[in-house]
């Protein structure tokens, strides 16, 4: 089990994320605290905005997704997991378990 995932916590798949965010702006809080939009599309493109802003690339994987930005983290490809929260919204986690951001629930 990843450090700080709750038990009983349910990783999302790929296939699950696209669903649940395809299309969809977003919330987020990123764990230093800046808020800013996410948009990840439908086409495997993803936009930032708000305390920065980007445009990259996102890609399902079965336990989660990666995502390259254009400027963010150099532009080396990162990989998260999410998992769904009681409220309806999304905890995301770096590939080591530490925590990237809270999604909001959609809404």
């Amino acid at each position: 089990m990843l450090a700080g995932v709750p038990a009983g916590a349910q990783t999302l798949s790929g296939d699950a994320i696209l669903v649940a965010w395809g299309d969809k702006p977003l919330d987020v809080t990123l764990a230093n605290g800046s808020r800013m939009k996410l948009l990840f599309r439908r086409d495997g493109t993803v936009e930032a905005s708000g305390a920065a802003a980007d445009k990259g690339a996102w890609t399902r994987r079965p336990d989660g997704y990666c995502t390259k930005w254009n400027r963010f983290n150099r532009g080396e490809e990162r990989c998260f997991t999410v998992q769904r929260r009681s409220d309806g919204g999304f905890t995301v986690r770096n590939s080591d378990g530490s925590l990237s951001a809270e999604v909001d629930p959609p809404g």
